[in-house]
């Protein structure tokens, strides 16, 4: 008896651990993700060709944005 629960355990005990690995493993990758998506974005935000649209609320269309200063321009 008793070694059928500890065996229970120990399988348990197991797959909890596997899933905290798969998770961590999961939540870094997209972290990782997220950073170069973020530096993209700033690095395309300073180049000059890059055209940041706004859309109208009367109409719904997209159109060029005042050049008003955002606040994660320069970060």
């Amino acid at each position: 008896m008793w070694l059928k629960i500890l065996t229970f355990v120990i399988v348990a005990v197991a797959i909890a651990y596997g899933l905290r690995a798969i998770r961590r493993n999961i939540n870094d990758y997209f972290a990782d993700v997220d950073k170069d998506k973020l530096k993209r974005d700033r690095e395309d935000r300073r180049r000059s060709d890059i055209v940041d649209l706004k859309r109208d609320p009367k109409d719904g269309v997209f159109r060029p944005g005042d050049n008003k200063k955002d606040d994660d321009k320069d970060a």
